[in-house]
């Protein structure tokens, strides 16, 4: 709803370099309103 704050918090369960993966929630006035595991790898920036 309209003035509602959504708060996110997100922790790093497992990493793997390159390779990561971690799992965040949403709340809004205190209930999870979202819930997501993630994962991700981290390369680097192409220097063209």
């Amino acid at each position: 709803l309209p003035g509602d704050t959504l708060e996110m918090e997100c922790s790093l369960v497992r990493s793997r370099p390159p390779f990561y993966f971690a799992k965040g929630r949403g709340s809004v006035n205190g209930k999870t309103a979202v819930s997501a595991e993630l994962s991700f790898a981290l390369a680097p920036k192409n220097k063209e």
